[in-house]
């Protein structure tokens, strides 16, 4: 077999779909050295797949096992009859188990179903530790504006937002509540760490289900009839902050972060008036600009 070749690199991935394997088991199925299988990982790695090391210095591509395999878990199950009545649904749990029911019947898992079936156990994971109040290790998260593009990162999931897509989390190292992408995330490593009770008894949960450690805020907001119903409507809570006026209604409450009462805002332009929330404002004017058309 040729060195290099992109017939050993997909025996290998072959290979590495199946079941952890070290470099000695690698180098003698696949005729090449050490070093050779060496830099076919560094290969494997840099078309997208993520490899993983055990105790037993072998090695994986994380998540081809659950999707090769066709494996549910519990929450998968649980979650199979509600991908039914919501196909479009972009929840990453739902998208883990689309992937498993339609992907075809290969021996190499394609990079972009071996991410989703990654990104559905990933957020499982964070689902967990905010239920279980759990610290967990973002494993090669990826900062494209930070000097160390990946970097591990120990925080306490606080809660999701953004349909799923991003969560809010207290980073231990920088004592600040930070922003995360789900799909920046390598692989989420719950610790069984429990957050100090100071913490825990701090959290404050919003209308908008926007969890935060941090102080909240209040803002003040003019609605017309349509929008105000429509917030009782998808947001329970907020009925004990909104007050009916002559014309539409009047909400006046605390918020946690701008992402939950924001994007509620920016699905129905023109409805919406903020009278107070200066931080609020300039989120949605920010997120304006990165609107393309």
């Amino acid at each position: 077999m040729t060195k290099g070749s992109p017939n050993s690199i997909i025996r290998l991935i072959e290979m590495l779909a199946t079941s952890p394997k070290s470099k000695k088991t690698l180098s003698e199925s696949l005729n090449l050295s050490i070093k050779q299988v060496g830099r076919l990982l560094e290969k494997v790695e840099n078309i997208g797949y993520f490899l993983e090391e055990t105790e037993n210095k072998e090695f994986f591509i994380f998540g081809a096992d659950l999707l090769k395999n066709r494996l549910f878990d519990d929450s998968e199950k649980k979650q199979i009859k509600k991908v039914i009545k919501a196909f479009g649904d972009s929840n990453p749990l739902n998208i883990s188990i689309l992937r498993k029911l339609s992907s075809l019947d290969i021996s190499i898992p394609l990079i972009p179903d071996v991410k989703d079936v990654n990104r559905g156990k990933n957020y499982q994971n964070i689902l967990y530790a905010i239920k279980a109040n759990q610290y967990v290790w973002l494993r090669a998260y990826f900062s494209p504006n930070g000097k160390v593009k990946m970097k591990d990162r120990y925080v306490f999931p606080l809660s999701f937002i953004d349909n799923d897509q991003q969560f809010i989390a207290y980073e231990k190292s920088s004592r600040r509540e930070k922003t995360f992408k789900l799909d920046r995330v390598g692989i989420v490593e719950v610790t069984g760490d429990t957050a100090e009770i100071r913490t825990k008894g701090k959290q404050k949960t919003d209308a908008f289900g926007i969890t935060t450690l941090s102080k909240q805020y209040h803002i003040d907001l003019k609605l017309s009839d349509y929008a105000g119903l429509l917030m009782m409507e998808e947001f329970n809570e907020t009925h004990q902050y909104l007050e009916k006026k002559e014309e539409g209604y009047e909400f006046r409450g605390p918020i946690s972060a701008n992402e939950g009462i924001g994007r509620f805002i920016l699905s129905l332009p023109g409805q919406i008036e903020i009278i107070k929330g200066k931080e609020l404002l300039n989120y949605l004017i920010a997120k304006k600009k990165e609107f393309n058309f």
